[in-house]
């Protein structure tokens, strides 16, 4: 098997661990195989309405009710500090805007990081 990634460090990323980590999981066996969702409250604003499904860096607050997701300002493909800074990604779904407090489906780096092996 060979699993292509793309050339920028946060798309190498983002695509490794949307994609090809949960097939790995998937070739060993194992039933639970796909990124768990944690639903989140975001805060932030979006107003790029794209032909896409995006997955932005944000960094999680769970010291509120429901958990707050804040976007890291730069979310271009070769910025790798967002990388540093984030801890998960939201999933912005194709052609959709929204105001702060829309609730989306958040993918943790943390829960996963250690388990994907």
């Amino acid at each position: 098997m060979f699993i292509g990634l793309p050339g920028n460090p946060v798309s190498v990323m983002v695509t490794f661990f949307l994609f090809a980590q949960p097939l790995i999981k998937k070739m060993q066996g194992r039933t639970q195989y796909k990124n768990p969702t944690l639903p989140v409250q975001c805060n932030f604003d979006w107003h790029r309405a794209r032909a896409r499904r995006e997955f932005v860096r944000v960094q999680l607050d769970t010291n509120t009710l429901p958990p707050t997701a804040s976007l890291y300002p730069k979310q271009n493909s070769n910025v790798l500090s967002s990388m540093v800074w984030a801890d998960g990604l939201v999933e912005i779904p194709e052609t959709f805007t929204f105001t702060k407090s829309e609730v989306l489906n958040y993918y943790s780096f943390n829960k996963q990081s250690t388990n994907y092996l």
